[in-house]
C-alpha cells in the first residue's frame, strides 16, 4: 500500500533523517519577507539556523526576483505602522472621553480626573511610540537584513527562466489551472500578467535543480493556499500528494514541506541545539495574522467583483428593459396595422405581419427569460455581497483582538 501510495504517508523517521541530511533547503519568498516582520532577535535566530545550512541553501531566481520586487513595500508597511497606532491610540482617547461625559454629573465619580489620568496614560504610550519610530533603522537607505540574504544566498541563485520556457510554462499553467493541478491554480483568478504563474515558475525552478544537482528538496514556507498544502478541517496534514508525485516522478528524489516554525522545531531537533521558544511563538503567531490579512483581502476582492458586478448586471437589465419597451411598442403596431389589414381582407399582407408578429413575439419572451434570470442573479449577488460584508467584519474584528493580544 505505502508504496503505492507514498505520497500520502508521512515520511517514517529514518526516511526524515535521510531527507534532512541530503535535501536541498529552499525558503520562499515569504518566509524572507517575514523577516522583515520578525522581532530582531527572532529574524537573528532564524539567520542563525539557515547559516548552518549555509552549504546546501539555494534560491530559485523566481524567489529572489519577487523578494526583490516586494522588499521596499513590506518595509514600508512595517514604517507606516506607528502612525497607524497613533491614529488608533488618538482615536480611542477621543472616544472614551466622550463616553466618560455622560457620567459628570455623578456625586462621587470626578470624571475631570478620570479624563487627565487617561489622557497622561495615552500621552506616556505616544510617546514611547515615538521613542521606537526615531530607533527604527531606515532600512530604505541601509538594508541589513539584505545584506545578511545576499551573504547568504552568494552563488546560491537559480537562473532565470529564458522566453521559451515561459511560453511552454504558460501554455501547461492553463492546462493545469483548468484541471485544478497544483501549485498555482488558485492565483489563477486572483492575479494579473505573469504574477498568476508565479507559484509554478517557482515549482518548475525547484524541479530543475533537483533533477540536475540529483537532491531532494525541502521548502520552507509561510505560504497558506490549498494549492500547495494538503489539508482536512482545516488542519495541515502535509503538502499536496500530487506535489510529492509530481517531484518523485520527475526527479527520483523527495520532497517536503515546512512552515517556518515548524522548521525551527526540527531544525533544533537536528542540530541538538534549544531554539528560544519565543521565537517559535512569534514566528507562528505572524503567521497567524497573516492567514487572516489574507482572507481579509481575499472577502474585500470578492466585494469589490461583485459590486462591479452587481453594476453590470443593473446595466444589462436597464438595456434589457429598454429592448423590451421597444418590442412591446413593435408588436403594439404590428396589432394595430393587422386589424387595419384584416378589415380590408388582405391575405398576403395579413400573413406577413402574421410571421412578423411572431417573431417579435419570440423576442419578447427571450427578452423577458434574461430579464427574469438577471433580476434572480442580482438578488443573488445582493445576498453574497451582504454575507461577505458581515464575515469580512468578523474577521477584521477577530484580526483587532488578535493583534491586542499579541500587543
Amino acid at each position: 500500500m505505502k508504496k503505492t501510495f507514498y505520497a500520502y504517508y508521512r515520511p517514517s523517521e529514518k526516511e526524515f533523517d535521510k531527507i534532512w541530511k541530503d535535501s536541498l533547503l529552499i525558503p520562499d519568498t515569504n518566509v524572507l519577507l517575514n523577516l522583515y516582520r520578525y522581532s530582531i532577535t527572532t529574524s537573528n535566530e532564524l539567520f542563525n539556523v539557515f547559516e548552518k545550512f549555509s552549504n546546501r541553501l539555494w534560491l530559485p531566481h523566481q524567489v529572489a526576483f519577487e523578494y526583490q520586487q516586494n522588499r521596499l513595500s513590506v518595509i514600508s508597511k512595517q514604517t507606516k505602522s506607528y502612525n497607524e497606532v497613533r491614529e488608533i491610540l488618538t482615536k480611542n482617547e477621543t472616544n472614551l472621553k466622550s463616553n466618560l461625559d455622560s457620567y459628570r454629573n455623578h456625586p462621587l465619580l470626578n470624571v475631570q480626573k478620570i479624563c487627565e489620568k487617561v489622557h497622561t496614560t495615552f500621552t506616556h504610550i505616544q510617546d514611547d511610540i515615538d521613542k521606537l519610530e526615531r530607533e527604527h533603522p531606515d532600512l530604505i537607505k541601509r538594508d541589513n537584513i539584505r545584506d545578511k540574504i545576499t551573504l547568504l544566498f552568494d552563488d546560491k541563485i537559480g537562473k532565470k527562466f529564458d522566453d521559451n520556457k515561459t511560453k511552454q510554462l504558460i501554455i501547461d499553467a492553463n492546462a493545469r489551472y483548468t484541471s485544478k493541478i497544483p501549485p498555482g491554480y488558485e492565483d489563477a483568478n486572483e492575479k494579473d500578467g505573469i504574477k498568476k504563474y508565479g507559484d509554478l515558475i517557482l515549482w518548475y525552478q525547484i524541479i530543475e535543480k533537483a533533477k540536475n544537482d540529483q537532491k531532494s528538496v525541502i521548502l520552507i514556507t509561510d505560504e497558506k493556499k490549498d494549492d500547495w498544502w494538503w489539508k482536512f478541517n482545516g488542519e495541515i496534514v502535509g503538502p499536496r500528494p500530487e506535489l510529492i508525485e509530481e517531484f518523485v516522478s520527475k526527479t527520483e528524489n523527495w520532497f517536503y514541506m515546512y512552515k517556518s516554525d515548524q522548521f525551527m522545531n526540527f531544525a533544533q531537533e537536528f542540530f541538538k541545539q534549544k531554539v528560544n521558544r519565543k521565537t517559535i511563538d512569534e514566528i507562528r503567531e505572524i503567521n497567524k495574522q497573516d492567514a487572516t490579512e489574507s482572507n481579509i483581502e481575499k472577502i474585500f476582492s470578492k466585494l469589490e467583483n461583485n459590486k462591479k458586478l452587481l453594476g453590470q448586471r443593473y446595466l444589462e437589465k436597464e438595456k434589457l428593459s429598454l429592448e423590451l419597451n421597444e418590442i412591446n411598442s413593435r408588436i403594439q403596431y404590428l396589432l394595430n396595422i393587422n386589424d387595419l389589414v384584416q378589415e380590408h381582407d388582405d391575405m398576403e399582407h395579413s400573413l406577413f405581419l402574421k410571421n412578423d408578429l411572431n417573431r417579435a413575439m419570440q423576442t419578447k419572451f427571450e427578452l423577458s427569460s434574461k430579464l427574469t434570470d438577471i433580476d434572480k442573479n442580482l438578488e443573488k449577488l445582493h445576498v453574497q455581497i451582504e454575507l461577505d460584508k458581515r464575515i469580512r467584519n468578523k474577521l477584521e474584528h477577530v484580526h483587532k483582538i488578535d493583534e491586542n493580544n499579541l500587543d
